[in-house]
């Protein structure tokens, strides 16, 4: 999970109170789950960013929100830019 500084104040002691900006998980094996369940959470509740990350294909499928709801997704096997903040990450420094 990511929340940018100019939404930090909804960190509380105890947890989160909001909508991060972004949230990265690792595939599972119900693959359902994450690629559609956990997408319609995320989509419903504007989370900006979601990547899901597939350790098996070496790969990140990422979401981006668009008026209200997430783009097709991008499947990224060599790089994947993170827009919020303007860098990339080469896949090759995750999967050696």
């Amino acid at each position: 999970m990511v929340i940018l500084n100019e939404n930090k104040h909804i960190l509380t002691e105890k947890n989160v109170q909001g909508t991060p900006d972004m949230v990265v998980e690792i595939l599972s094996i119900n693959r359902a789950q994450d690629l559609e369940k956990k997408k319609d959470i995320y989509e419903r509740h504007k989370i900006r960013e979601y990547w899901v990350v597939d350790s098996a294909e070496h790969s990140i499928v990422k979401f981006t929100i668009k008026r209200d709801h997430f783009d097709d997704p991008e499947i990224c096997y060599e790089q994947v830019k993170y827009d919020l903040l303007g860098f990339t990450i080469e896949l090759k420094d995750i999967f050696p």
